[in-house]
């Protein structure tokens, strides 16, 4: 209950962020680790600044990262950590739609967009009722979901740009706090490549 420390990784051949990694523990607070730990919500952070404690982001290719809590009951257990880069020539991207209990919809909290400016510009502007869209059928199921192809289905509202933006796979991970799903974090990429590091 003092620190994080890491119970395990990928980091695909940067062997200075890994052996960096295994060598750090974050308070709480402190780090991506240590934000998520202390506000009980998943964060995405795009810039590279003075809250990343690990260095070697940098070197490693990292743009932007987004943490995920996992609770068992209240009590916060570990946290997910994705690391994300930008130098791909492939599109994807990665959104936190946050719960608006006053309205009863899905808001786009932050999103990290690579090669995909349409899809930038328009998702702020939307909202996600509960079974509708990505984010939305998250939501409804409660479950991780999983669009193999997001251009052709017919749940997926953002077809069009999403075909505009060469993205094809979509996936939704719900994200709960005391067993109550507060949020969803969805990924999209391109069939070739994505931007997802570790």
């Amino acid at each position: 209950g003092e620190v994080m420390a890491l119970a395990a990784g990928a980091y695909r051949g940067h062997q200075d962020l890994a052996a960096e990694s295994r060598r750090t523990s974050f308070h709480y607070g402190e780090g991506l680790p240590g934000a998520v730990w202390a506000n009980g919500r998943a964060l995405l952070w795009r810039e590279q600044a003075a809250p990343f404690v690990r260095q070697e982001l940098a070197a490693a290719g990292v743009d932007a990262a987004v943490g995920c809590p996992m609770f068992e009951n209240e009590r916060l257990v570990g946290v997910v950590t994705l690391l994300l880069g930008g130098r791909s020539e492939a599109p994807s991207c990665l959104e936190v739609w946050d719960v608006a209990d006053d309205l009863d919809v899905l808001k786009l909290g932050r999103g990290y967009y690579v090669n995909a400016p349409e899809l930038e510009r328009f998702s702020p502007h939307i909202q996600f009722q509960r079974g509708t869209g990505l984010p939305g059928l998250t939501w409804l199921s409660g479950e991780v979901q999983v669009m193999h192809d997001v251009r052709r289905s017919n749940a997926f509202i953002r077809a069009g740009l999403a075909e505009r933006s060469g993205l094809k796979h979509g996936v939704g991970l719900p994200i709960y706090r005391e067993r109550r799903l507060v949020q969803v974090v969805a990924l999209l990429a391109s069939e070739e490549d994505s931007f997802v590091n570790s």
